[in-house]
């Protein structure tokens, strides 16, 4: 919640006060992605550190944290420029719809899966 609202903000400040700030587009939409990943390294490390039930080290949990809000944010990153028709070259098609269709599709069906119980040899 709070990283939608940070980048939605600075988003905000890029459409609509882009005239009256003295910085260009480009540098808003690259301090959009570094707080992007300063805000989503601290909380996938709080969920590293707290969340197992094993204690992990300081060291280990902030190098993963940032491995994965990095991944995190370059597939947002990538998901927003596929769902805008700039990686398919194509902006006349209907992605979002088709992406949103397709995960309701996959999410409805690997909830109705019902996987048997693996037996245990006594």
């Amino acid at each position: 919640m709070i990283l939608l609202a940070v980048t939605t903000a600075i988003a905000v400040a890029e459409t609509y006060f882009s005239a009256w700030l003295p910085v260009p587009g480009a540098a808003l939409q690259l301090l959009n992605f570094l707080v992007s990943v300063a805000i989503s390294t601290f909380l996938f490390a709080c969920l590293f550190r707290f969340l197992p039930d094993r204690r992990i080290a300081w060291r280990r949990v902030w190098v993963g944290a940032a491995v994965t809000a990095m991944l995190f944010a370059v597939g947002k990153l990538a998901n927003r420029r596929l769902a805008d028709g700039r990686i398919l070259g194509r902006k006349d098609c209907q992605l979002p719809d088709s992406l949103a269709r397709s995960s309701r599709l996959i999410i409805g069906l690997s909830s109705s899966v019902n996987l048997p119980e693996r037996s245990r040899r006594t």
